[in-house]
């Protein structure tokens, strides 16, 4: 098809006023993505809003790692308390969830190290204790059960308690079921 003097500029119209759509509609999306991303990122930084009080502890503890089974190996896990905070709020399986009638979550950050070139499992629901006021052992009612750490890697984990609000002094006891106990005291 020839063209003649006169569709020449009608074509260069058509087609700067499809570019034109064109960086319209990226702009228009990369907006869009730049407001999404703004609001995800500030909902993520919201989850610190309930810390009531934070400490840093890194108290490390050695335990005989479990298989897939939950039988005992040859292999250690290192279980590295890093740091221990008093919330408000927790994360579970995705949701919030609030502490309610003048209670606060007890939350240790931990990381757990595998050395070893094979999988291995940690439960630290069943290594550690808040000892009560009463001499009363609860074990960890915020935790993510039996942890699988990848062969040569680190994996972070957490666990916690329900505490009251207004306590300011725990003690915990870190330890196989049956062996000795590390007796860890925890002060805001």
């Amino acid at each position: 098809m020839k063209t003649t003097n006169q569709s020449k500029p009608l074509m260069k119209s058509l087609i700067s006023n499809k570019i034109f759509l064109l960086v319209m509609i990226i702009v228009v999306v990369g907006m869009g993505i730049g407001i999404r991303s703004y609001f995800i990122s500030k909902s993520k930084t919201n989850d610190a809003e309930g810390v009531i009080a934070s400490k840093t502890l890194n108290k490390e503890y050695n335990f005989i790692a479990r298989d897939a089974q939950g039988y005992f190996t040859d292999a250690n896990i290192n279980l590295k308390i890093t740091t221990v905070q008093k919330q408000e709020e927790v994360l579970v399986k995705g949701n919030r969830a609030t502490a309610r009638n003048g209670k606060a979550f007890l939350i240790f950050e931990v990381s757990l190290k595998n050395d070893s070139n094979q999988v291995l499992y940690l439960n630290p629901l069943d290594l550690v204790r808040l000892v009560e006021s009463d001499g009363g052992k609860v074990a960890p009612q915020v935790h993510q059960g039996n942890v699988e750490v990848r062969p040569q890697s680190t994996k972070k984990s957490n666990f916690g308690f329900i505490v009251e609000h207004d306590a300011k002094d725990f003690a915990i006891q870190i330890g196989e079921l049956d062996g000795n106990k590390d007796n860890l005291s925890v002060k805001f």
